[in-house]
């Protein structure tokens, strides 16, 4: 018997992909040894009809993708395995051209996203490009060049040879000149902005004058939104600073076009910033690993950075005045303190982390019955609600804390299908709190569990999948972005897979829509065996430093399954959308998002 696996460039497994086992030296026409067709999760079982000591050839293929081939040893004593990539089959193929002159641009740089990937081309002296292994689907061409407007176009993969020219126009002349409170120039601004309508993502930094040159931008830009950060400054958090453009001014018989240039003077804040070491209390030795953060209350896009190997740690980008500092470990309690600093000022501020107390006990409902995979997560201690503490209630609705800091801290208890969420006070140091939850119909007044409001804007967030790819919420302007929050321990999150893959399915060919998973796993392995059996190929966000977690905390904090749909716009849209009519409820919403908004897209 030969086994292995077929899965995409995602690690998705590929279903009903044809599998071929061949003599090494039969031509491609003769009758193979052995055939089979992979199950849903894209597994590979085939039969040889009799013993074989020698070598054969694996051959797989699917609609879509390319064939593959391997070659396998069945001399070898360890089980036959086959473990196979299969990649997109189609070639698509273009020129960019200048839309006033009709000349072909040679050097532009074209990108090519295609099923969760990017692939990149320079224009050869004739304006060409090309990219192969492209999967059958939605694909976006965004095409750039010196002098030019960035151009987004996109289309549908249908078969294996496609084609897409596209045509830049001139670019508008934007510059910008930054400066400190004290009207001094500042240098080292990272100038972040994304373009209305379209979405497109623009990033560039000032020199020693503060002075900038946004290029890229398209005669159709209406404005541009722009947010200011640097080591220096006051952190910016949100696109705050909209910056409108004039139209083109319209031909006449002596004169063409022109597109007004913007010349503006914009102000950043100098801030301050905190340095120092986190050592373990006992030892003095240095921990790796504490997430220092900043802010009385959570927020994913707060200043944040992480210990080095020798426990050391710079916080930049807080404002004067009194801040409040978190020191987060998994080992030891939370740790926080408050400073005071000047503009432009740099404390240094060194904090021994120590092991916690133990807070446990267990959660029944009204009968005394225990209350399996509650989510519970610390709300407020001393009146900050950066603990970090959160876990979920196993079998016996027993609940631990390892690392719980002393005093009382107030906890949020969350269950699908138990009412509200319930706030309760618990005391570290004990191990036999009881709490209990009520079963009943949450029903339609029921208190969101979201810390975001309809309409308003996501904080941008910076999310790497399990393939290494990064995801900047920034970016995706202009896209429909649905962020599906789970893990492969919550049930109701293993009940609402179905719904999900259904809205997948429903949307997989557009190109204005996006499905991300934000998984709270701890098990890379778990994960991979859950979204393999269950074929799900959207993208997953896992990992200590994946961004995963401070997305959760942005966007609920408090419990699962949550969803959070989001405009291209980058507004909220709608919260918690579940259940079998899923893909319905965001397809209405995409419908009524695009009538009320004609210019996006």
């Amino acid at each position: 018997i030969i086994e292995g696996i077929v899965v995409n460039h995602l690690g998705a497994g590929i279903a009903q992909a044809a599998v071929r086992i061949e003599a090494i030296d039969a031509p491609e026409d003769a009758p193979p040894l052995a055939v089979g067709t992979t199950s849903r999760s894209g597994d590979i079982k085939v039969r040889l009809p009799a013993p074989l000591q020698a070598t054969v050839r694996v051959r797989i293929q699917k609609e879509g993708f390319a064939t593959f081939v391997q070659e396998l040893d069945l001399t070898d004593e360890s089980p036959p395995w086959i473990d196979a990539t299969l990649v997109g089959a189609a070639t698509l193929a273009g020129q960019v051209r200048d839309r006033l002159l009709g000349r072909p641009v040679p050097g532009a740089r074209v990108i090519c996203s295609n099923g969760g990937q990017d692939f990149e081309a320079l224009t050869d002296a004739q304006g060409r490009f090309s990219f192969n292994t492209l999967s059958h689907g939605p694909a976006t061409l965004t095409a750039s060049a010196k002098g030019f407007g960035t151009q987004r176009e996109t289309l549908l993969v249908r078969s294996d040879q496609a084609r897409a020219d596209i045509q830049l126009g001139p670019e508008r002349i934007v510059e910008l000149k930054i400066i400190t409170d004290d009207e001094r120039p500042a240098p080292d601004v990272r100038v972040e902005g994304f373009v209305e309508p379209g979405g497109e993502y623009l990033t560039a930094k000032t020199g020693p004058d503060g002075r900038i040159t946004l290029h890229g931008l398209s005669a159709e830009a209406q404005a541009v939104h722009l947010r200011l950060n640097g080591p220096r400054y006051i952190h910016m958090p949100d696109y705050d600073v909209r910056l409108p453009l004039k139209k083109a001014t319209e031909p006449a018989a002596d004169r063409p076009a022109t597109l007004p240039a913007v010349r503006r003077e914009l102000i950043v804040h100098v801030a301050g910033r905190v340095r120092g070491l986190v050592t373990e209390g006992p030892t003095g030795e240095p921990i790796v690993g504490v997430r220092v953060i900043a802010g009385r209350e959570f927020a994913g896009n707060a200043p944040m950075t992480w210990t080095a190997l020798d426990g050391s740690y710079e916080l930049t980008g807080l404002p004067p005045g009194v801040n409040v500092i978190s020191y987060q470990h998994t080992r030891f309690a939370t740790v926080i303190r408050e400073v005071h600093l000047d503009q432009d000022q740099t404390a240094t501020l060194n904090v021994d982390l120590h092991p916690g107390l133990i807070l446990a006990g267990r959660v029944v409902d009204s009968a005394g019955k225990p209350v399996e995979q509650v989510f519970i997560t610390a709300h407020d201690w001393q009146g900050y609600s950066t603990l970090g503490l959160r876990g979920i209630t196993d079998k016996e609705g027993a609940f631990s804390f390892s690392n719980a800091p002393p005093g009382e801290i107030e906890f949020v208890f969350v269950k699908p299908g138990y009412g509200e969420p319930l706030l309760q006070t618990l005391t570290a140091g004990r191990s036999d709190h009881r709490v209990e939850l009520k079963l009943q119909n949450p029903g339609p007044g029921r208190r969101s569990l979201s810390r975001l409001e309809i309409g308003k804007p996501v904080p941008d967030l910076t999310l790497i999948d399990t393939s290494g790819k990064t995801w900047k919420l920034s970016e995706l302007r202009g896209r429909f972005v649905f962020l599906d929050c789970w893990a492969t321990w919550c049930g109701p999150c293993l009940g609402e897979i179905d719904n999900v893959k259904a809205l997948y399915t429903a949307t997989k060919d557009r190109t204005d829509f996006v499905l991300i998973g934000i998984s709270l796993d701890s098990d890379r392995d778990e994960l991979h065996r859950v979204t393999q059996e269950r074929n799900m190929p959207w993208p997953q966000i896992f990992g200590e430093k994946s961004g995963a977690r401070e997305a959760f905390e942005t966007l609920s904090g408090v419990g699962i399954p949550y969803t959070c749909l989001i405009g291209p716009d980058g507004k909220v849209l709608a919260v918690e959308l579940r259940g079998p009519g899923l893909a319905g409820q965001v397809q209405q919403i995409i419908v009524k998002t695009r009538a009320s908004r004609p210019a996006d897209g």
